[in-house]
């Protein structure tokens, strides 16, 4: 009911805003005096305008913009949509001007050009403007809960490293998870562009190399980096300026790993060795890829793993059929797969629950699901750890790579065409 009414009101704004546009229209071609012979003309044309846009916004998907979240490629829909209805009215003028001396009545849809000009651009600018209205309005609350949530005393006073795309998606999180105790002081980022500004209500003060200065200025206890794509060479070095501040330094790791358009805060952690070896980033082929993946049953063993579970992230994005996820440890199955069941996938996503040293699970798996490509990434790999159990890791790596491979039998799809 809630739903119908607010439907309702909406539509009334934008009749409301269709008929304003159009009498501003006219009042503005006329220096606000609309002479006797027009305003019969206009009070004629007036519904028959109005339905022509409404009809023609309707055709383009206007009505049905969230107007929470309306963005510039929804304007271009409304101005496109505004635009073809009033070069519909126009095409309607002249067929009324050669045709009025045979239908009498086409003399009312006779209005002068610069009325279905000026109503176009009135049209325009306010149907894009109630929406955009809602939006700013809608945004400046959401801004002033996170900047409340951010001044209050609770939460470690944490400085951000980078304001690029994956630090506006931390800043959103953090003022909404008040659990993770961390609250958000600064910004610091190479761009100068950037710096002097604010993002979710955060200050952006400083370059990575006044992070100390800044550390001091704003009392932050600890740094959280959030570039999702630098190399080795640069987290080093800001780990380095984090120690040398006194800082902690913590990374949300993977901020490519973003699905939904969410950060998993959840996984934030100390920085890690292979945090500062990272090597310089592959270029894949995403087509051949996604020629392998898409339409396809796709199984990734040690899909909780740390490798497993981006290799489902990555794969989450290729549109497979089904993605089988397998896992012997179950809170790490139970946590990727929260991670990537959205209501909008078009996949099929399935948990299983299984050592890939049983070989009759395996078969079993393999048998029900058929899959047509298999991403092997259940593995012991903490070299000297497994040193200490050599054993467990030849029964792993070795005997349970060997389970693996009974896919290449009789259980495995004949490649699609």
């Amino acid at each position: 009911m809630l739903k119908t009414f607010a439907r309702g009101v909406q539509i009334l704004i934008d009749l409301t805003v269709l008929s304003v546009a159009f009498w501003l229209a006219f009042a503005l071609r006329f220096d606000w005096e609309i002479p006797t012979a027009m305003l019969g003309k206009a009070l004629v044309a007036w519904p028959l305008l109005v339905a022509t846009q409404y009809a023609f916004l309707s055709a383009a998907g206007v009505p049905r913009i969230a107007w929470r979240y309306v963005s510039l490629g929804d304007a271009l829909l409304i101005v496109t949509s505004t635009a073809l209805a009033s070069s519909a009215f126009l095409v309607l003028r002249f067929v009324a001007a050669a045709t009025k001396a045979y239908v009498p009545a086409a003399e009312y849809v006779l209005l002068p050009i610069g009325v279905n000009a000026i109503d176009f651009v009135l049209t325009f600018v306010g149907i894009a403007g109630v929406r955009v209205t809602r939006r700013l309005i809608a945004e400046r609350a959401e801004a002033a809960v996170i900047q409340g949530r951010q001044n209050r005393p609770e939460g470690i006073p944490t400085l951000l490293v980078g304001a690029g795309q994956g630090g506006v998606m931390v800043a959103k999180e953090l003022g909404a998870r008040r659990d993770l105790a961390i609250r958000p002081v600064a910004f610091i980022d190479d761009d100068p562009l950037k710096v002097g500004t604010k993002i979710y209500g955060i200050p952006v003060v400083g370059r990575t190399e006044d992070l100390g200065k800044v550390a001091a200025q704003y009392g932050a206890a600890q740094a959280l980096i959030t570039i999702s794509s630098a190399p080795g060479s640069t987290i080093r070095a800001i780990v380095e300026r984090c120690r040398a501040a006194g800082l902690e330094a913590k990374v949300v790791p993977g901020l490519h790993e973003i699905v939904g358009g969410r950060v998993n805060l959840s996984r934030i952690r100390h920085v890690a060795i292979d945090d500062l070896l990272r090597r310089d980033p592959v270029h894949l082929d995403m087509a051949a890829i996604g020629d392998v993946v898409r339409g396809r049953v796709a199984m990734v063993t040690g899909a909780g793993g740390s490798i497993g579970s981006e290799l489902c992230r990555q794969l989450a994005s290729f549109g497979p059929e089904r993605l089988v996820l397998v896992e012997k440890s179950e809170n790490a199955l139970f946590e990727i797969h929260r991670e990537l069941e959205q209501p909008q996938a078009r996949f099929e996503l399935v948990p299983c629950v299984a050592d890939i040293c049983d070989e009759t699970r395996m078969r079993t798996l393999f048998e029900k699901h058929r899959p047509h490509v298999v991403f092997h990434a259940a593995a012991h790999k903490h070299v000297p750890m497994m040193e200490r159990d050599s054993g467990e890791a030849v029964k792993n790596n070795v005997f349970g790579t060997k389970a693996v491979g009974i896919w290449r039998t009789s259980t495995r799809r004949a490649p699609s065409s």
